[in-house]
């Protein structure tokens, strides 16, 4: 979903994604006639949607596995609805993360001031990581490959760039290279001082995939030695046919 300050602005926006993104986009704002809303709504519903662009009302759309939220220039006032019902869409937003995820609402990244994120090289592969998240959503992962492949070009050493397309080249069957991208991702997560527990899970996860057993053993002790909890060991050792 893809929330823009103001209404003008979300035709120039469609045009941009429809170029990048092949997947159906629902325009959704109060000035849509009410037949073409309850046909957008329609369409959400019934699975239609890949990308949600609008203004601040867009948030209300009965949209189900949201895999990421963008606010373009945040601090724009217009986000903020002063008549009733009274709101701002950064508040609403963060509520439909925790009502959506629960205690897993970090999954669904909230990027705010998309615009000045593009500044230096780390922001920069932020978004590109974000995207590439988008695009698993949508089931593209070539497209979501080549958002990883950018981001690291901007930040070699990103950990999550590099544990993603790990992630991402290990279900296409590429193991050997899966694990290069994980053992560069841990030492550089451990340099920013980041947990380590989820990256030693996922190495283990890659290494057991390419028949390296033993190896994912003693990752799975690493993990749960960095705090990796209990409830994601066991989802790795039951994906790998572990007892």
């Amino acid at each position: 979903m893809v929330l823009v300050p103001e209404i003008a602005l979300t035709g120039q926006l469609v045009a941009a994604f429809k170029a990048y993104f092949r997947q159906d986009i629902i325009v959704m704002h109060s000035r849509l006639s009410f037949a073409e809303r309850n046909d957008a709504v329609f369409r959400v519903r019934k699975g239609g949607a890949g990308i949600i662009i609008g203004a601040r009302s867009a948030l209300f759309t009965p949209a189900e596995d949201i895999g990421l939220i963008i606010l373009d220039e945040e601090q724009d006032m217009s986000y903020k609805q002063d008549e009733s019902p009274r709101y701002h869409a950064r508040v609403v937003a963060e509520k439909d993360r925790l009502k959506a995820m629960g205690d897993y609402a970090s999954q669904i990244p909230l990027l705010t001031k998309a615009t000045e994120l593009a500044v230096d090289g780390t922001s920069k592969a932020r978004l590109w990581n974000y995207l590439g998240m988008a695009h698993e959503q949508l089931n593209s992962p070539q497209k979501a490959e080549e958002c990883y492949r950018n981001a690291l070009l901007f930040d070699k050493d990103n950990p999550s760039s590099h544990n993603n397309l790990a992630l991402l080249l290990s279900d296409r069957g590429d193991h050997v290279t899966a694990l290069r991208h994980m053992e560069a991702a841990i030492p550089a997560a451990k340099a920013r001082g980041q947990a380590l527990g989820i990256y030693y899970g996922n190495y283990a996860l890659i290494a057991g995939k390419g028949g390296n057993m033993s190896r994912a053993e003693d990752y799975l002790t690493l993990a749960k030695g960095a705090g990796y909890d209990d409830a994601s060991i066991q989802s790795v050792r039951r994906q790998l046919g572990m007892k």
